[in-house]
């Protein structure tokens, strides 16, 4: 970001101001209206990359200490299984499956299980699938 006189603390500062989006002046028309369409319906847009570096989230998967099964869980959470899909392909209760998806938000660093799939496709986990079936 080149703006004159822009800062990630400044930034900072405005999301806990309350700000919802933010996009640099360079992106092109379509990803300003996705980031206009995202804020009006109550999400909060900012680009990727200085998202992922304000909440931290770990971009490489050997820094998340995942679990055997919470890796098999991500895998299915990359291919947009719902906790039912999850539970039944992995031969797990549904509220054991939810704890699961929980601990990987945990881990993460992550607010929703849409930012974990994203996670988890952006790290691979959507090509190699396994389940235990």
């Amino acid at each position: 970001m080149n703006n004159a006189g822009f800062s990630q603390a400044n930034l900072v500062k405005l999301i806990d101001r309350g700000i919802r989006g933010y996009q640099p002046e360079t992106v092109s028309s379509s990803v300003l209206e996705a980031t206009l369409q995202l804020v009006a319906l109550g999400e909060i847009a900012l680009p990727s990359v200085l998202a992922e570096h304000l909440a931290g989230i770990p971009r490489d998967i050997a820094l998340v200490p995942l679990s055997a099964k919470e890796l098999v869980v991500m895998r299915c959470l990359a291919r947009g299984f719902g906790n039912k899909e999850i539970s039944r392909s992995v031969g797990i209760a549904e509220a054991t499956t939810k704890v699961h998806v929980k601990a990987i938000m945990r881990k993460l660093g992550v607010s929703n299980r849409t930012q974990a799939a994203v996670w988890a496709v952006r790290n691979g986990l959507d090509q190699s699938f396994y389940t235990n079936r």
